[in-house]
């Protein structure tokens, strides 16, 4: 997404798009963490119910590794 585009949907102004930003590191490290600490690939899960469970399994192993 283009900076004009994230300043356009941002009602906050600058602020906003500074939080957006951040937000949006602490996502992808977040998801670097998942790939490289803890050595996890994609699964591919057809059902809402497992899909759901493999989230929060891999957030909660996430949120473990930081707190360790």
């Amino acid at each position: 997404m283009r900076p004009d585009q994230v300043l356009k949907l941002c009602p906050e102004g600058e602020r906003g798009v500074h939080l957006y930003y951040k937000n949006l590191l602490e996502a992808e490290r977040g998801f670097r963490d998942l790939k490289s600490s803890l050595l996890l690939r994609p699964i591919f899960h057809r059902l809402e119910h497992r899909i759901r469970a493999h989230v929060l399994l891999c957030w909660l192993a996430l949120l473990l590794t930081r707190a360790a």
